[in-house]
């Protein structure tokens, strides 16, 4: 199990839902803990959720260290979508494994850019991976869905509200063509509860799209089945952008064009949902404390993580 290192450099992923209770994504609490090397620990109580030991919250409540504070991060599955040499290692104590390593491929001349094809290594393609957002990177995440949401999944154009209107019986209530209306105004539609003078019935308004392609150039219309891409549509170009605290999460696309069908073919049998829970849903406080370099306290036989998170809150 390994997670797609996000760098400066873009990784091109196929994102695809798990089933995590009522979330599609797996939510978990950590610390990133710098003593000597930096590490992360999880957080067993899940900031006060569940009833576990948990030594990074006792000992950010008793020495109040504010290294030691939990914060949200979220897991999502994801297929690298690259070619990789599956290299086999060993050590002097026997034990064997595989080492994924993108190949570099050839450069326009086609030449090998990359030492393994020169060793005769042959390629796969596509890798069963993970990507993990703290609560900067959610955020940043949270833009490029609304991004890909603009874009139509059936013909790949861009999408437009023409019409706003009352679910129940149809009436309009704003024509974005025929109407000046401020951002404000919209964003009120698209969040809030409207009363309908016609029907009485108080929801939020439901939406009519139009796409148009070639917005660049001439506009036109594009399909006649407009439909909201989702992130688990289209293969994303996702790099790191900055240098650690200031860095954020974008996306090099230039278009939100959906997955082609030979992909998918491809990576069919990757697309597995990872048991997120079984990894970071539980650290063992000894490995907590390990990576601490603390000693485990003694919690006692009716005290928990959750007691110390309370007094802390």
């Amino acid at each position: 199990m390994k997670s797609v290192r996000l760098t400066q450099t873009p990784s091109e992923v196929l994102l695809f839902p798990g089933t995590y209770g009522e979330d599609i994504f797996y939510e978990y609490w950590a610390a990133w803990v710098t003593k000597g090397k930096s590490r992360l620990v999880l957080c067993n109580c899940h900031n006060g959720e569940k009833d576990e030991n948990c030594v990074l919250c006792h000992y950010q409540v008793k020495d109040k260290n504010a290294t030691f504070i939990p914060k949200p991060r979220v897991a999502i599955n994801a297929i690298e979508l690259a070619d990789f040499h599956v290299i086999e290692k060993s050590n002097d104590k026997g034990s064997t494994w595989e080492e994924w390593i993108k190949c570099h491929g050839k450069d326009p001349l086609g030449r090998n850019l990359c030492e393994h094809c020169n060793e005769g290594h042959g390629t796969t393609f596509g890798r069963r991976s993970f990507i993990t957002l703290g609560k900067g990177y959610w955020n940043n995440f949270q833009e490029i869905v609304k991004a890909v949401g603009e874009s139509c999944k059936n013909c790949g154009g861009q999408l437009f509200v023409s019409r706003y209107a009352c679910g129940s019986c149809g009436h309009t209530f704003l024509d974005p063509a025929q109407t000046t209306v401020s951002k404000e105004h919209k964003a009120a539609l698209e969040t809030e509860e409207v009363a309908c003078p016609a029907c009485d019935t108080t929801a939020l308004p439901t939406k009519e799209l139009q796409c148009y392609k070639d917005l660049a150039t001439t506009p036109r219309e594009g399909c006649s089945n407009p439909e909201p891409a989702t992130v688990f549509d289209v293969p994303l170009k996702l790099r790191i952008n900055g240098e650690k605290a200031a860095s954020t999460l974008v996306c090099e696309n230039e278009g939100f064009k959906v997955v082609s069908p030979e992909i998918l073919e491809q990576v069919q049998d990757l697309l597995v949902p990872w048991d997120f829970p079984s990894f970071f849903g539980h650290m063992p406080v000894g490995e907590q404390a390990s990576n601490m370099i603390v000693e485990v306290p003694d919690f006692g036989a009716s005290s928990s993580s959750e007691s110390h998170v309370d007094k802390y809150k």
